[in-house]
């Protein structure tokens, strides 16, 4: 089972959000409109709902959404609540879409939401229509896709060490990461299939569909 997660960002082409029939689709307080927009009732929403519209709530409340309500004030992001949510359906992947494009802060602090499910043993992307952003650990290596492909690594802990790729233009064997030297920036999928290892720490690991 997979967890579309729509975040209440902006969205400039809904046309790369992908739903498939049986993936369960949970909005972020005013990713409805996204929901709205894709046509597509929501499992669940989420969040403290400040910039939900209260008459499409009602609408998918009546259709069979859940709705969790929450405080503006409180020590988690709306994004947070919806990712925990997600985790606890214990799906096998989840994509975050409306995490990039606004506000820098809402975006770096999506990227480290990343960290919760890959922890638990979930793959987890955030993805727009340039992008798509996921993280490599030991227990987790990741899979780029595409030859040609343009893909940067970036260490997301102080330190990632043991990064081993396989089908890249620019090989690493073992090699470590660490905050302040961004020297896996640009790298290319030689090969159909490319994979990024890690023996330690958290790597960022950031396709690029197009310049």
């Amino acid at each position: 089972m997979r967890c579309v997660i729509l975040a209440s960002g902006p969205v400039e082409n809904y046309e790369g959000i992908k739903i498939s029939e049986g993936d369960t689709v949970i909005a972020v307080d005013g990713g409805t409109r996204h929901a709205k927009m894709l046509g597509v009732v929501p499992h669940a929403v989420i969040g403290d709902m400040d910039s939900a519209d209260p008459g499409l709530l009602s609408q998918y409340k009546e259709l069979g959404c859940r709705i969790y309500s929450y405080p503006r004030e409180k020590d988690e992001v709306d994004t947070e609540l919806a990712l925990d949510y997600a985790i606890s359906l214990r799906p096998e992947e989840i994509i975050i879409y409306g995490a990039t494009g606004g506000r820098i802060d809402h975006m770096l602090a999506g990227i480290q939401l990343l960290v919760k499910p890959t922890a638990g043993g979930i793959r987890a992307y955030i993805k727009d229509h340039g992008h798509s952003i996921t993280l490599a650990a030991p227990h987790l290596p990741a899979v780029i896709e595409g030859r040609g492909r343009l893909f940067t690594l970036l260490p997301l802990t102080t330190s990632v060490t043991g990064v081993t790729t396989g089908g890249a233009s620019w090989e690493l064997s073992g090699a470590e990461f660490v905050m302040g030297k961004p020297y896996g920036v640009s790298n290319v999928c030689r090969s159909d299939r490319v994979t990024v290892a890690v023996t330690g720490g958290m790597l960022l690991v950031i396709e690029v569909y197009h310049e």
